[in-house]
């Protein structure tokens, strides 16, 4: 009788030989735990000799969510090599501790913890490594004071206003840790939901790339890829706007969507400030005007050109403006001073 000879599995899956099994196994080991399927999960790890992260891993998710902070710390030797990763992870498990404290109304523990270990491995971590910029030691320092800020909390609270108050405590430790685990190996420690943000990246990938895409109340099923055709397209006015008495040449919606700003044939173009609450329109007519919503005009500015076309920077800080005259003009709103760029053609040097 011959023994049959079994093929290892091949280490890259997929049509293009993109997915590393391994870590495929992984993810889907990490989804069935979160689904509820523990018991799978380890079927699914016994049967494939693959863990889905290393023991101490594993127990360093357990101490967090327990609450166990000093067991946590002893197990980040196991976890990173790299100091600054290291003293970062530790500072965040002290800061928790530290509020979870106050949170009790520990106040003797939650100042040994403040003086005697957050404040030195702040201090330590912002200025002993070169690596450290004078923004981030900076940055440490502030949220040093904010801590000790938290000492200030009054004691009358019930015990969701005083969480509350905390911005923390003990209901933030599932934040905490996702927090921390973005800090460490995902080849040790697997990043939270990792199989769901992957799909849907997937998902909004082929949304994007849907030319007739047009709705936001969509139907997105993992079994086929997304397909929208034509028939998506709007082919009845939904509304008519009335009001102008000549042609409407322009129209803009504002950032956020819920205002429409509408130029006509006397006004060539029209554009939203970034705050949404103001807009400008050109024209002809060689002026730039600014209105609020309810359409009262607040500022205007004569140009020596005639406007055919104009954009606002994001910050609301440059106006672009394109003219008859064969010119782009860069306006700055401050002052309305401006840098002209003259445009060429390769038929018109």
């Amino acid at each position: 009788m011959q023994g049959t000879i079994v093929k290892p599995p091949p280490e890259r899956l997929g049509a293009s030989q993109l997915i590393n099994r391994v870590e495929y196994v992984r993810l889907i080991q990490q989804a069935l735990v979160k689904l509820g399927y523990a018991g799978v999960a380890q079927h699914l790890e016994q049967e494939s000799s693959i863990e889905m992260q290393v023991p101490a891993a594993s127990k360093f998710q357990e101490r967090v969510m327990a609450g166990d902070w000093a067991g946590a710390v002893e197990l980040l030797p196991a976890l990173t090599q790299r100091d600054d990763v290291s003293q970062e992870v530790r500072l965040l498990l002290l800061q928790q501790k530290y509020v979870e404290a106050l949170e009790a109304g520990e106040m003797d523990s939650a100042l040994a913890c403040l003086r005697g270990e957050v404040a030195p491995l702040t201090m330590a971590s912002a200025g002993a490594s070169a690596s450290y910029t004078a923004p981030v030691q900076l940055q440490r320092q502030q949220q040093l004071h904010h801590l000790a800020g938290l000492l200030l909390c009054p004691g009358g609270l019930d015990p969701a206003s005083r969480s509350r108050w905390l911005a923390g405590g003990a209901c933030a430790r599932p934040s905490l840790l996702s927090h921390l685990q973005a800090r460490l190996p995902p080849t040790l420690i697997l990043p939270e939901g990792r199989l769901e943000v992957l799909i849907e990246q997937a998902l909004t990938a082929q949304v994007a790339s849907c030319q007739y895409h047009n709705s936001s109340k969509m139907s997105l099923s993992l079994l086929s890829d997304y397909h929208a055709g034509m028939e998506c397209l709007p082919t009845s006015s939904a509304a008519v706007l009335a009001g102008h008495s000549d042609e409407v040449w322009h129209v803009a919606f504002s950032h956020g969507g819920s205002m429409l700003a509408s130029a006509s044939k006397a006004v060539s173009c029209c554009g939203w400030m970034p705050d949404s609450l103001t807009f400008l329109s050109g024209s002809v007519d060689k002026c730039i005007h600014m209105y609020d919503v309810t359409g009262k005009e607040l500022n205007r500015w004569k140009r020596p050109y005639r406007i055919q076309d104009m954009a606002v920077s994001h910050n609301g800080a440059l106006l672009v403006v394109a003219c008859s005259d064969r010119q782009v003009h860069l306006l700055r709103m401050s002052d309305q001073k401006e840098v002209s760029l003259q445009e060429t053609s390769p038929s018109h040097p």
